[in-house]
């Protein structure tokens, strides 16, 4: 903040903070777990950013989607300090997703939706409001293909197995639910492609919760049986000297 406040004050300063200094702040935010009403804090220097890049004009300023995320992030990892505080962090996800939404600096990607169903799963207690919220957050995903492997894991720990079921099928792919599969069997690649067309490869099921990512089969190692080989006795050979040339046999 610091430097914010002497670019703007002294017009002659070389001192000042870009994207790389703005995500490095909010990515340290993010991760503390001491710092209370961190989610808001990191939507203050967020906006603080914007502000900036309104003045500078340059794209050193401008918010990324990383930034966004890392604030959406922050907000999920809200939950362990009272209802308080979550109520705070929600408000802040919802404020800063709907911007995202607006696109005037970035757009959502599959780990912005993945984050914002993580707020809802970590925010909001299991019920109607938080099912009803998810599935519109899905559906929204669902419509710009950018189901990755965090939004099938978050939208599926956000709502009771049956619902989500309902879901895939109202979204129309209604196969698990005709196929009464266990919501946890369902995978990336059992999804229509259309879903995760505009997902990055590193988006997709690297991001899954171990939980629900089926263990790969071993590949059975055939031991190698060393048969030893049988000892052949080295036979040694004499030397004989003829009695003629030392009158001795050796």
């Amino acid at each position: 903040m610091r430097m914010i406040k002497s670019f703007k004050s002294d017009a002659f300063s070389t001192i000042k903070p870009d994207v790389v200094t703005f995500s490095s702040v909010l990515n340290s935010l993010a991760k503390s777990k001491t710092v209370p009403s961190k989610a808001n804090k990191c939507l203050s220097i967020l906006k603080s950013m914007t502000e900036l890049h309104k003045v500078d004009r340059t794209l050193d300023t401008q918010p990324n989607i990383i930034c966004y995320n890392t604030v959406l992030n922050a907000c999920a990892f809200s939950a362990h300090r009272g209802d308080d505080e979550k109520r705070e962090a929600l408000s802040v996800a919802v404020e800063t997703f709907n911007q995202l939404r607006e696109g005037h600096y970035a757009s959502p990607d599959a780990v912005s939706y993945g984050n914002m169903l993580k707020c809802c799963a970590n925010l909001m207690p299991l019920g109607n409001s938080r099912t009803s919220m998810a599935s519109k957050i899905f559906s929204s995903c669902v419509e710009d293909g950018l189901v990755g492997g965090m939004v099938l894991d978050e939208v599926r720990r956000s709502m009771p197995p049956d619902i989500f079921l309902k879901l895939l099928a109202d979204c129309g792919f209604d196969k698990p639910m005709r196929k009464r599969k266990l919501p946890s069997s369902i995978e990336l690649r059992d999804l229509p492609r259309k879903w995760t067309m505009n997902v990055k490869g590193s988006d997709m099921a690297s991001r899954q919760r171990a939980s629900f990512v089926k263990p790969k089969k071993e590949r059975k190692t055939r031991r190698r049986r060393t048969e030893r080989k049988p000892t052949v006795p080295v036979r040694t050979r004499q030397i004989v000297e003829t009695a003629w040339i030392s009158d001795k046999n050796v």
